[in-house]
């Protein structure tokens, strides 16, 4: 018998949590079911699925969670890291935004919107105010300034991250002479 590493554990169920998330954005909730997350997944029954998650359900609510918490600290990486790279970061995020996770955010909302799963988005978005300004104290330290001079920019930030899963791509053209830095379309 095989002994349990939480690591592997903890690394498959991240795995499986990107998959089980794909699969619901490629099909939709309700034309998801366990056998499609499974193929996903690369598991051959059901039992393998409940090993990390006790229902369907719960799939929903973590993979939305975990997808969430990576496409932030994706946003987070790429931080203006001094005051010349502040109007490149201000210029390009929201494009850079909607272009790669314009579909992922109208996805979120749309289950964190839903009755059913309302309230574990209430809990996962009343957290985001203190996480922007953990990234905004981030941001002031590389630009050597204040918190207080640029805390309005987490308001920006937030701004951006909402209007991204509205906004249409056609403000996605970038002109082809633009030097795209971090953010790499």
């Amino acid at each position: 018998m095989k002994k349990f590493d939480p690591a592997v554990y903890k690394k498959r169920k991240c795995e499986c949590l990107d998959k089980c998330f794909q699969a619901f954005m490629d099909n939709g909730l309700e034309n998801t079911g366990l056998q499609l997350l499974c193929k996903y997944c690369g598991f051959k029954t059901n039992q393998a699925l409940y090993h990390y998650f006790e229902s369907k359900d719960m799939i929903i609510t973590e993979s939305v969670q975990y997808a969430m918490i990576k496409f932030e600290r994706e946003f987070m990486k790429k931080a203006p890291r001094s005051r010349a790279d502040l109007k490149n970061y201000l210029e390009k995020f929201p494009r850079w935004m909607q272009k790669n996770y314009g579909e992922h955010m109208r996805f979120v909302y749309q289950v964190y919107t839903s009755p059913k799963y309302k309230k574990q988005g209430y809990d996962f978005f009343s957290g985001i105010p203190k996480r922007y300004d953990t990234f905004i104290h981030h941001i002031a330290k590389n630009l050597d300034v204040s918190f207080e001079s640029i805390h309005s920019l987490s308001v920006s930030v937030e701004a951006v991250v909402s209007s991204s899963s509205a906004v249409s791509a056609s403000v996605l053209s970038v002109p082809s002479d633009a030097s795209v830095d971090r953010f790499e379309m």
